[in-house]
C-alpha cells in the first residue's frame, strides 16, 4: 500500500466520522423536539382545567356555592378524560 493510499482512507475515515455525527446530531435534535411537542401537548389539556378548578373553588369559598360544581367538573372529570385521552394518543414508541 502506498502512502497516497493510506492518506485517502484515512481521509474516508474521517469524513465518514463527520457524517455519522451529523446524523447522530441531527437525530438527537429531533428527538428533542418530539419530546417538547409532546410535553406541550400534555400542559395545553391539563393545565386549563387546573386553572378553571382553582378558580371555580376560590370562587366558592368567597361566594356561592354553585360554584364548586364547576371545581368539581372540570377538576376530577376533566382532567380523568383528558388523561385518558393523552395516554392512548401518546406516541411513545415512535422511532427516532
Amino acid at each position: 500500500m502506498s502512502v497516497s493510499t493510506a492518506v485517502e482512507i484515512a481521509s474516508r475515515s474521517r469524513s465518514e466520522q463527520q457524517v455519522a455525527a451529523r446524523r447522530e446530531q441531527e437525530s438527537e435534535r429531533s428527538r428533542q423536539r418530539a419530546e417538547e411537542q409532546e410535553q406541550n401537548r400534555w400542559l395545553l389539556l391539563l393545565a386549563p382545567s387546573l386553572i378553571v378548578a382553582a378558580a371555580c373553588f376560590g370562587g366558592a369559598l368567597a361566594g356561592p356555592a354553585w360554584l364548586m360544581a364547576g371545581a368539581l367538573v372540570a377538576g376530577p372529570m376533566f382532567l380523568i378524560f383528558a388523561l385518558i385521552y393523552l395516554s392512548l394518543s401518546t406516541d411513545t414508541n415512535r422511532d427516532g
